[in-house]
């Protein structure tokens, strides 16, 4: 699964959020957490139960995270 958005020029960057707890259950949505996500925007999120589905969120996270910190380096 990729969230993706453009801007007005056409650059496309990842831009959900995914939460991933205990590798049990994910969150994927448009929430951040800031005072206006949180209070007075209205945010969608979508909870994850199935198993398979969270197991590759959870590879895809950890994926993203390895080629930020290769990027960073």
């Amino acid at each position: 699964m990729e969230v993706e958005s453009s801007d007005a020029g056409g650059s496309v960057a990842p831009h959900g959020r995914l939460v991933v707890v205990d590798h049990a259950l994910a969150v994927v949505g448009s929430f951040a957490l800031s005072e206006a996500s949180l209070g007075g925007r209205r945010e969608v999120g979508l909870v994850i139960h199935e198993a398979e589905l969270v197991k590759k969120l959870d590879k895809q996270f950890d994926k993203a995270s390895r080629r930020a910190v290769e990027a960073a380096a």
